[in-house]
């Protein structure tokens, strides 16, 4: 049944407050994502020894905040 006041199926605002939170957090680890290619490029083209050769593989936000920070820890101290 669809509620014709609001033109929507009931439940659909809770599916969309779903979405917003998965959408956010896939927006956040894009971000994250971008600044770890960037942190890491520039610890690499300035000539940092470990990052000649840096792979790594980063499963989950807190995770990638964690690389984010040792990363710009790193590029502080080179």
């Amino acid at each position: 049944s669809v509620d014709i006041a609001t033109n929507h199926a009931p439940g659909l605002e809770v599916e969309q407050e779903v979405s917003k939170t998965i959408m956010d957090e896939f927006v956040m680890q894009v971000d994250m994502s971008q600044e770890i290619i960037n942190l890491s490029s520039k610890l690499f083209q300035t000539g940092h020894f470990y990052y000649r050769k840096f792979k790594r593989e980063i499963k989950g936000t807190e995770n990638m905040q964690h690389t984010a920070i040792e990363l710009k820890k790193h590029l502080k101290e080179w």
